[in-house]
């Protein structure tokens, strides 16, 4: 009823309402349109399916059914726009017509509303533009707005169709919070659908000198370099991200420049190992080095990690289960991530399942994260009965050379590893 509430506020403005296909137009938007709307009040042209009212404004009913079919309306412009069911919607998509949303006309300011629920391929922007409110610098927040609703909201509903909440209420936990609850922490799909905020995110603190620690890493040179360190509480076995850097286009030499600058000199005697893909032992074109070599000319031993993705991911949902009985530290799962660390945050619960490798999660999306997560927890805690014991106490895995060491390398050495860098241009 918004686009008819719009469409009567002034004369001669045209809007559009938008699902994916034009079957879910018609009996979800137009029929029920018609069912509500006075008779009289407008007219309607089945064949081009267009609401007309007596102002002079219209309403076209649209439907974009595949993503190339937004591009059918690359010369449209409309007053105002209303897409129904966001979540079926890619980012591209809905990119791509807000540019429609155009006037000439003085009196009017053009608009954007949307309705959605929790799932779908569009959910992580959906979640990051009108829920968590996380803006690229192209990227206006006052553009954006979000209301919450769920159908308890509707009293209506409750008291005409009382089955469906009974229905919603039924479903499995997944469904029930994404449906029922609305909650966009979880959606159908989602790999890691153990995840909740509240389970699994901590206020940071200093971490106790005599906890054990690794570093673990997934490399990108145009894909992003996601850098995690972890910790163990060796009282209640429960990990710890509490430290995380992750940037682009980062050179090996410059990687190790974040891992050494970032970790502090009263850590090193406690980080037992550092870990990364093993891929990263090949050597680079350009400076006919590898990642572990240039590392270990800089003082780092570097640990290839376990690359194998179906057990990792299980170690990671393991430790994601909620223990039945908080950590005298108030941990409700053995995993805790600092809010500190938010790409972690974001990405991991928005990985799918993938859809021919069912068992595996979608590396269409963000998975950098998740990856430096798998090669420490799986190569340092692989299996749950080491999870529940400890650390091997007799792998001391990080090499004797230190950062003091580094500190002291040679000045000519560092020169040397730039300029051929340099001279070979991007490596990595």
């Amino acid at each position: 009823m918004e686009a008819v509430r719009i469409a009567k506020s002034a004369p001669n403005l045209t809007g559009a309402i938008f699902r994916r296909t034009y079957e879910e137009v018609s009996s979800s938007i137009i029929r029920p349109l018609l069912e509500e709307l006075t008779v009289g009040t407008y007219t309607y042209n089945k064949s081009e399916h267009i609401m007309k009212f007596p102002n002079g404004s219209i309403i076209l009913f649209r439907h974009a059914n595949h993503p190339d079919d937004i591009y059918k309306y690359q010369g449209a412009e409309f007053d105002f726009l209303g897409i129904d069911e966001l979540q079926h919607w890619t980012f591209d998509m809905f990119n791509f017509i807000k540019t429609r949303v155009r006037t000439s006309k003085p009196y009017v300011r053009p608009c954007i509303f949307a309705s959605g629920n929790p799932g779908g391929i569009g959910h992580t922007w959906i979640k990051r533009l009108f829920v968590d409110r996380e803006f690229l610098p192209n990227e206006n927040p006052d553009d954006y707005s979000f209301t919450f609703s769920n159908v308890y909201d509707n009293p209506t509903w409750q008291e005409t169709d009382p089955d469906y909440i009974a229905m919603l209420e039924s479903l499995d936990e997944v469904s029930r919070r994404a449906y029922l609850e609305g909650d966009w922490n979880v959606f159908k799909g989602q790999y890691f659908g153990e995840w909740k905020p509240s389970l699994h995110i901590c206020k940071p603190f200093e971490i106790p000198d005599e906890w054990e620690k690794i570093i673990c890493l997934d490399y990108g040179l145009t894909n992003p370099t996601s850098i995690l360190w972890i910790a163990k509480d060796p009282s209640s076995h429960v990990f710890y991200v509490y430290r995380q850097i992750r940037s682009t286009g980062w050179l090996y030499h410059q990687v190790v420049d974040q891992i050494i600058q970032n970790t502090t000199p009263g850590e090193w005697h406690r980080i037992r190992a550092i870990y990364a893909d093993p891929a990263l032992s090949a050597k680079s074109p350009t400076t006919r080095e590898s990642f572990f070599e240039i590392a270990k000319m800089r003082g780092l031993r570097i640990i290839p990690a376990n690359n194998e993705r179906l057990p990792g991911w299980q170690i990671i949902r393991r430790t994601l289960v909620e223990l039945e009985v908080p950590t005298p530290l108030g941990a409700r799962s053995r995993l805790q991530v600092f809010s500190t660390c938010t790409s972690l945050i974001k990405t991991l619960p928005a990985l799918q399942y993938d859809r021919v490798r069912v068992e595996d999660l979608d590396t269409n999306g963000d998975d950098h994260d998740a990856d430096a997560l798998r090669y420490g927890l799986h190569s340092d805690f692989g299996s749950l009965e080491r999870i529940l014991s400890g650390y091997d106490q007799t792998s001391v895995l990080l090499d004797l050379n230190t950062p003091i060491k580094v500190e002291q390398m040679k000045k000519t050495e560092l020169e040397r590893i730039h300029e051929e860098e340099d001279e070979d241009g991007d490596g990595g």
